[in-house]
């Protein structure tokens, strides 16, 4: 399974001391929040019934040493997603997430609502030919 882990570059500077932990990346010190990001460990799906292609992804967030790991599959065919980008700011794991057999990309951001349920906005951009009539 491709799973791309949390990129430091892309962490707001804006942190307190109760919410972050002290990671080494690439030698130079970084702080990231850690806090909140177990509540989004597990696997996740829509629970809708699915009648439509938008709701047959499972995203799976595990925490290593305090930093997102974002893998997700098609649950029609079993196909892995290609993650990239992921950043976490305290509240809203954001990534990029791409299916190598439609060459459809889309930004996700998942955060966890009031009633405890993971809420998940994706945003994706159709790039389309047209012909003149």
């Amino acid at each position: 399974m491709l799973e791309l882990a949390f990129d430091p570059e892309r962490v707001s500077r804006k942190l307190t001391p109760r919410n972050r932990a002290t990671r080494i990346f690439g030698g130079l010190k970084t702080m990231v929040y850690a806090s909140g990001l177990s509540e989004l460990a597990g696997s996740w799906r829509h629970p809708a019934p699915w009648n439509s292609d938008d709701y047959l992804a499972e995203y799976t967030i595990s925490v290593v040493d305090g930093c997102p790991v974002v893998s997700a599959r098609d649950l029609q065919d079993n196909e892995e997603f290609v993650i990239s980008q992921v950043s976490w700011d305290g509240k809203t794991l954001r990534f990029r997430s791409l299916m190598p057999s439609t060459g459809r990309e889309g930004l996700n951001e998942l955060c966890i609502s009031p009633s405890g349920a993971l809420q998940s906005r994706f945003t994706f951009t159709v790039v389309e030919e047209f012909c003149r009539v």
